[in-house]
């Protein structure tokens, strides 16, 4: 196992996120940039960081660029908005494996993110309330 490849089941005291994360009621995919293929699938998103769904493991630390594709939706008027994506940097602060699943648990933290994103994220998880 690589040295720098960590499990845990619950994230240090040092990464514990401050706002509480939002379960989306839809699966999100999640891509990775460089590879354009799918990292994983959000589990649940905060305006600071994502917990995402796994295939494969990712080292502690480890900095990634990931696209989410949004979903498309009717505005009040009853027209569609615009498709459109987010793409941003994330950290990985902690993952975890769940043996009875194959799959990994793992938390980011989101990177210098700017306004504009912060209020699409924002949106995306307001969208989860209606």
């Amino acid at each position: 196992m690589d040295a720098k490849f960590s499990l845990t089941n619950e994230p240090s005291s040092s990464t514990h996120r401050h706002k509480s994360r939002e379960v989306l009621y839809y699966n999100l995919r999640v891509f990775d940039i460089d590879t354009n293929k799918v990292a994983g699938y959000i589990n649940d998103i905060s305006v600071d960081g994502v917990k995402l769904l796994t295939a494969l493991p990712v080292c502690k630390g480890e900095v990634r660029r990931f696209r989410i594709d949004l979903p498309r939706r009717s505005s009040e008027d009853g027209h569609f908005r615009a498709f459109r994506s987010i793409i941003f940097d994330a950290v990985s602060a902690w993952a975890s494996d769940d043996d009875r699943a194959s799959f990994y648990e793992c938390g980011f933290q989101f990177v210098n993110l700017d306004a504009a994103t912060r209020v699409l994220i924002s949106e995306l998880i307001s969208d989860c309330h209606r």
